[in-house]
């Protein structure tokens, strides 16, 4: 009986798929097809996801297509994996609280809830608007994240900071990135609340690593928006890329 209800769950799963989008890998499209099921209820918070190829058999997908969709959705924080007992719905996960940037309305006229995950940390290499901003002396640490914006899309951002003036951002535990509301984060450790910010849009094509982390077409050209924000003295403070891709939902980049 249980192995029905199992099988009668994949097969609703067609109920939910997406017209599919030029260019989207297939796991990306059914990602975005568990990612409705899950909000539609079809999957509860520590309810268990099929094994991996027990789904692969159920739907046109290759095993190799559903392992990439579920380490998609383990990246995203959306479900977690435990060894040896399977894959499961998490629990608990938080929005970026207060989210400055990257405001999104809803269909409700809320803005979408952002869900962040850090990709990387590293010294930044280059020149860009960030060391015309920051300077040319900075000690530039560049943190890399993909915000998940309201389980809709994704959102691929780099954040510069001057790593001489906020230590702390280079040495606390990488996991803990995920955690910090950056803005507050910079004003507390500052002494000096970030007061203005400057932002600017450019249309792009995007690099190979934005590309793969939003699982778009190589050389997908869409909207890259540039936060500069700056003390009330106008010390520079954060250089924010934010790599938006192509969809239907407005950006406010009103001044709050």
């Amino acid at each position: 009986m249980a192995g029905k209800a199992r099988n009668a769950r994949i097969d609703s799963l067609a109920r939910f798929a997406r017209p599919a989008v030029a260019g989207m890998p297939k796991y990306a499209q059914l990602r975005d097809t568990l990612v409705a099921a899950i909000h539609a209820g079809e999957w509860k918070h520590g309810d268990k996801l099929p094994a991996e190829a027990e789904l692969a058999r159920h739907t046109p997908y290759s095993l190799g297509t559903v392992q990439r969709a579920y380490r998609s959705l383990v990246e995203e924080g959306l479900v977690r994996r435990s060894q040896g007992s399977g894959t499961f719905i998490e629990e608990g996960r938080r929005p970026l609280d207060a989210p400055f940037h990257l405001q999104f309305p809803g269909d409700d006229g809320r803005f979408l809830p952002l869900y962040p995950k850090i990709v990387s940390r590293t010294k930044a290499r280059g020149v860009g608007p960030w060391v015309d901003f920051l300077g040319a002396g900075a000690d530039i640490l560049r943190i890399d994240r993909r915000i998940c914006v309201g389980d809709e899309f994704n959102v691929f951002t780099r954040l510069y900071l001057d790593a001489r003036a906020v230590p702390a951002a280079a040495t606390m535990p990488f996991a803990a990135l995920d955690k910090v509301h950056w803005k507050r984060f910079l004003s507390e450790t500052l002494h000096a609340p970030v007061a203005h910010v400057r932002q600017t849009i450019r249309l792009d094509a995007f690099g190979p690593a934005v590309t793969r982390a939003l699982a778009l077409k190589a050389g997908t050209r869409s909207l890259v928006l540039e936060s500069a924000g700056s003390s009330g003295r106008g010390e520079p403070v954060y250089f924010i890329e934010s790599f938006i891709p192509p969809g239907a939902r407005r950006l406010d980049v009103s001044t709050r």
